[in-house]
């Protein structure tokens, strides 16, 4: 089992995302998983390694037990809200500690969801995350949710982001 510590420690291969994404027993349980890297598909688990300059999407599959409203069938806000979150932690990891600069551990401070049509429970939704400002100690990241097209998502997300150091207790 890969840790988030010995994901930012380390080289970051998208073998690497995938093992800490199942290490998550709740990603396991929504069906989140990386599904594009700069618009292609992950395919996978390679030992290709990330950049944070890549454009990384996530999916959240179409289960039954996302489902919120069954007559719609619409899936649940807070399913939706957990993904979008999942998403936005591990692209925070993932880009974190590049360059010289000391790897921390993100800590959500401030979440601010829009749910902007109905995420219908029987489509896959796709979730891409765009770092917005990233600091020595905070970082920003604008979420998007999307099914149908990236032109109509679903909801969206602004969340910030405490980086905490790895040598904190």
């Amino acid at each position: 089992m890969l840790s988030a510590r010995r994901f930012v420690e380390g080289q970051r291969t998208h073998a690497d995302l995938a093992a800490l994404l199942a290490s998550l027993p709740y990603a396991q349980a929504i069906g989140l998983g990386l599904c594009a890297i700069d618009g292609q598909q992950a395919g996978a688990a390679s030992d290709v390694e990330l950049h944070p300059e890549q454009a990384l999407s996530y999916s959240m599959a179409a289960m039954p037990d996302n489902v919120g409203n069954p007559m719609l069938p619409a899936v649940h806000g807070g399913v939706l809200a957990a993904a979008m979150e999942t998403a936005a932690t591990l692209e925070v990891l993932r880009r974190h500690g590049r360059g010289g600069r000391e790897a921390r551990l993100p800590k959500l401070i401030d979440f601010s969801i829009d749910y902007l049509a109905t995420a219908r429970g029987d489509q896959v939704t796709r979730i891409d995350c765009e770092v917005m400002r990233e600091g020595r100690r905070m970082t920003n990241v604008r979420v998007s949710a999307w099914q149908k097209s990236r032109e109509q998502p679903v909801a969206s997300a602004r969340m910030h982001f405490v980086l905490e150091s790895l040598a904190s207790p």
